[in-house]
């Protein structure tokens, strides 16, 4: 089957979550014999479209990104503009072939109007979400002013306020009621499947009435390198927290540094290792006793951070879906504590998964002091989370399904 995967970036340009999982699922699929191309938004505008071959086989269709400041706000203008440009490229680099699905993971930068193209209009459509874009523009659920839970369902002018927009029309309140509503019904009319991380964000979007039916799987899978595992104590009795994600405020990585200087006062053999998008904000922070701020590392290195790791902090302030460092840091072996966000407590259970209140310093401190106590040593055990393998073949079949 030929397969068109679209997406907002290409891992080679920008790597988080959803760049891993589009990138892993088009790898499986190339491997199993079927022809991906890979259409996405370059770095910035100044690109040219393009096509690459990958040593892998894969097919990389790359095309500007239209700098558009608040959008969603002018995402008529952007869309037309880069559905333009993905019809230049499946003229220039389509060859004449048809596809068999359409496989959307995200389209911030793309946008949903080159679905309309005669070339795809007709194609089967699926659709895998790892956040909230199609509901949220910021793609969070978290009001930015106030830092509060968003339920998604919110008056425009909260929406406008949160993106920092100064633009406070009436227009712009139009294009943001009139953005959602059309990824909306984009979402409850076209799709022939719907792939979303958690049972949190699916109800999300029943709630906005995209329908239960729609809807493959909501537990999230990702492919884990089997050399990851790690067991055993530390050789020199030390313990190693983790922290690794974007520096950034709903991330909470202030939350994990806090609490960690709180135990680090009574517990000097402790470490909480930081591996982030960028360079500690200052050099008090970098030097501090016990915190190894590490900058970012690429990706295929992540096991061997992670074998250097006795638990993984994951202190997000968002309703983050599943996160793929969750994943990893369980099958390798390590102890996890989370936010006890509602978008991740349908983990309870699972060996090895703690939790402890979002934002609360002492909560995350007294958990982290009760890990390292009862856990002192790393032991690799299933975690009982969806394989990725069982994942592809569901999507493999659901193609050939909806193809006939």
């Amino acid at each position: 089957m030929r397969i068109l995967i679209v997406s907002h970036r290409f891992p080679r340009h920008s790597i988080g979550g959803t760049e891993i999982l589009a990138n892993d699922t088009a790898c499986a699929l190339q491997h199993r014999g079927h022809q991906v191309v890979w259409l996405a938004a370059g770095p910035d505008a100044t690109c040219a479209p393009s096509r690459r071959h990958r040593p892998d086989g894969i097919e990389e269709w790359e095309i500007p990104a239209e700098n558009t400041p608040g959008y969603p706000l002018d995402w008529r203008r952007m869309e037309a503009v880069q559905k333009d440009r993905a019809a230049r490229c499946l003229q220039r680099f389509g060859d004449g072939r048809s596809f068999d699905a359409v496989h959307l993971f995200h389209f911030a930068r793309i946008g949903l109007r080159f679905l309309e193209l005669e070339a795809l209009a007709q194609v089967p459509l699926f659709v895998t979400l790892t956040d909230y874009t199609a509901v949220c523009p910021d793609y969070q659920l978290r009001n930015q002013v106030t830092g509060e839970i968003c339920s998604g369902d919110v008056a425009p002018q909260t929406c406008l306020a949160c993106l920092g927009s100064n633009d406070k029309t009436t227009a712009a309140e139009r294009q943001i009621v009139d953005w959602r509503q059309r990824n909306i019904g984009v979402l409850s009319k076209r799709p022939a499947g719907i792939y979303v991380q958690t049972p949190h964000q699916r109800r999300v979007l029943e709630g906005f009435s995209v329908p239960a039916c729609a809807f493959r799987q909501d537990r999230a899978a990702y492919r884990v390198e089997p050399d990851w595992h790690n067991d055993g104590p530390r050789p020199d009795g030390s313990y190693t927290f983790g922290y690794i994600g974007r520096a950034s405020e709903e991330k909470g990585i202030g939350v994990a540094q806090a609490a960690f200087r709180a135990l680090f006062e009574t517990d000097t053999r402790s470490r909480l290792r930081l591996i982030t998008d960028r360079d500690a904000p200052d050099t008090a922070d970098k030097e501090r006793a016990g915190i190894d701020w590490r900058g970012p590392v690429p990706h295929d290195q992540i096991g061997r951070e992670l074998r250097g790791m006795d638990c993984l902090l994951i202190p997000s302030l968002w309703l983050e879906n599943h996160p793929t460092i969750l994943t990893y840091a369980l099958e390798a072996g390590l102890q996890v504590i989370c936010s006890e966000v509602a978008s991740l407590t349908h983990l309870r259970g699972l060996a090895n998964l703690h939790f402890a209140a979002p934002g609360d310093v002492a909560a995350w401190r007294d958990c982290m002091t009760r890990v390292r106590d009862q856990h002192p040593q790393r032991r690799a055990t299933p975690s009982g989370l969806p394989a990725f393998k069982t994942l592809i073949t569901d999507i493999e079949t659901a193609y050939r399904k909806a193809s006939i």
